[in-house]
């Protein structure tokens, strides 16, 4: 069951997801850039098939992830099989999220809060971060995790800029140069040596 609504724990914290992504605004803030976070909008009516399959796999993810935690239960707390079960049981929870209404409101309350920019766009997400990095005033990377906006940058025209995938808690990920992506690079290969009468004659 989903939860309909989220808020701050006794201690002032927002739930581990927006801590997650606070945390990393903070960390950009920190070295000097002005991070802006961009967030999916309404759905494409082209990609609805897509979008189902997406939400049935997540589903099904879900029901493995409570199957492996119900198996857990039956051994002992302090039993290493009941640890594994359970990081595996983890694992297929993360690929059952779903971002709910629910988890956009304490996510956007929050970053009002702390005076983070951020951008809802009209469909998908990597599109809107290509058209900022194109058009925005001293935009120079875009941080994303979905390798589709290496496309939409390439379809935009974009020639220059950075994209910085799989962010770690310490700035650290795997950088794309936009304007070295398809530099040609010239190859010198080996000429094939002349073997001519070097083999065995025939009989």
């Amino acid at each position: 069951m989903l939860k309909t609504s989220f808020s701050k724990n006794r201690w002032g914290r927002y739930p581990s997801f927006v801590e997650y992504c606070l945390h990393r605004l903070r960390l950009l803030k920190h070295f000097g850039a002005h991070p802006v976070m961009i967030f999916d909008g309404g759905k494409l009516v082209a990609k609805r098939d897509v979008e189902g399959k997406r939400d049935d796999k997540r589903s099904a993810e879900e029901e493995k992830g409570k199957r492996l935690i119900n198996e857990a239960r039956r051994y002992g707390k302090d039993s290493g099989k009941r640890k594994s079960l359970y990081n595996e049981a983890r694992n297929h929870f993360q690929h059952a999220v779903r971002v709910t209404p629910a988890v956009m409101a304490i996510t956007l309350e929050a970053l009002r809060e702390n005076n983070f920019e951020f951008i809802i766009a009209p469909y998908e997400a990597d599109a809107q971060l290509a058209f900022e990095l194109k058009s925005r005033k001293n935009c120079d990377v875009i941080i994303s995790e979905d390798s589709d906006c290496i496309v939409y940058s390439l379809a935009a025209g974009i020639t220059s800029g950075k994209i910085l995938f799989k962010m770690d808690k310490y700035g650290n990920g795997v950088e794309i140069d936009l304007g070295t992506l398809f530099q040609r690079t010239t190859v010198s290969l080996p000429q094939p040596q002349n073997t001519k009468g070097k083999g065995k004659k025939k009989k």
